[in-house]
């Protein structure tokens, strides 16, 4: 979604060090941009994921932008998991981020796990791990809650300490 965090609206970006527009946690964040949105969402739950993911770490990598860490996942790891993820579940994610990004930006589950199948097909599983002493946040149950309604598979992995 990057054309649409950086899209040309007025009076959210003052200079030039900014890493994100001063809108993003806002109510208008979406509704300003929202036809920018719903046309790239509906591309990405039609199977262009991959595609837009491709020409934007081609033309943005290493640009500094609040939330993205270019160093932390290649670009093949990056398309494997947009694959197993599946566009409508991604669009779903997406669209959460730019409505609410303040609320929806922390509380997602700590692991994301995918596997490919034959086809270039796959299936992908987010996973919450908790330790004996740690329970869910109100934020992490929000997260799971959503993210079964969109059809994607989640869990909670409880450890445990075992004697040796």
């Amino acid at each position: 979604m990057w054309d649409i965090v950086f899209a040309d609206v007025p009076n959210v970006f003052r200079t030039k060090f900014q890493t994100a527009p001063l809108d993003l946690e806002t109510d208008s964040f979406y509704e300003v941009r929202r036809g920018l949105v719903e046309g790239l969402l509906d591309k990405i739950e039609h199977g262009m994921a991959e595609e837009l993911l491709i020409m934007s770490w081609e033309s943005h990598v290493g640009t500094v932008c609040r939330g993205v860490k270019w160093d932390k996942h290649s670009l093949s790891e990056l398309r494997a998991a947009v694959t197993c993820i599946g566009g409508p579940c991604l669009a779903s994610i997406c669209r959460n981020l730019a409505q609410d990004y303040r609320s929806w930006s922390s509380g997602m589950p700590d692991l994301l796990l995918w596997r490919f199948h034959d086809n270039y097909r796959g299936e992908a599983k987010l996973v919450e791990v908790k330790g004996p002493r740690d329970r869910l946040s109100e934020q992490q149950r929000a997260w799971l809650l959503f993210l079964m309604d969109c059809g994607f598979n989640v869990e909670v992995c409880k450890v445990s300490h075992s004697p040796i």
